[in-house]
């Protein structure tokens, strides 16, 4: 008889999209990167809680670029998303299917950069960082 408990391995390799709003003045992830480094806490950043994922991802994401954003916390990601959309936010990181279809099908934000090491056939556009 096998220990399905001792068997189970979660899976901690989804991707997460950092997708940024229009209203930024940048195109990819360096260029995000170096405005948030040229104006330390003036790139300003939605999670979906304190703690979350989302806010764990881009400051790290901010520390390992030497950069500096400003936290906005939200009671979960839909307002958050919403935030992003509307321009209120400049930055979103967040799982791929939450933000996948925005990044694909509208122009009100975009996506920057992804995590992981290899590509996912549905959305190649996005470079890894």
């Amino acid at each position: 008889m096998t220990n399905r408990a001792r068997e189970f391995r979660p899976n901690s390799r989804s991707p997460l999209l950092l997708t940024a709003s229009n209203n930024l003045p940048v195109k990819s992830a360096k260029e995000l990167l170096a405005l948030a480094r040229s104006k330390p806490g003036q790139i300003t950043y939605a999670s979906s809680g304190l703690g979350s994922i989302n806010q764990i991802a881009a400051e790290l994401i901010a520390l390992s670029a030497g950069a500096r954003f400003t936290h906005i916390p939200y009671k979960g990601g839909a307002p958050a998303l919403n935030d992003l959309i509307g321009g209120h936010v400049d930055i979103y990181v967040s799982s791929l299917p939450q933000v996948l279809q925005l990044a694909q099908a509208i122009s009100a934000s975009r996506c920057s950069s992804r995590t992981g090491s290899r590509r996912r056939s549905r959305f190649t556009s996005a470079a890894s960082r």
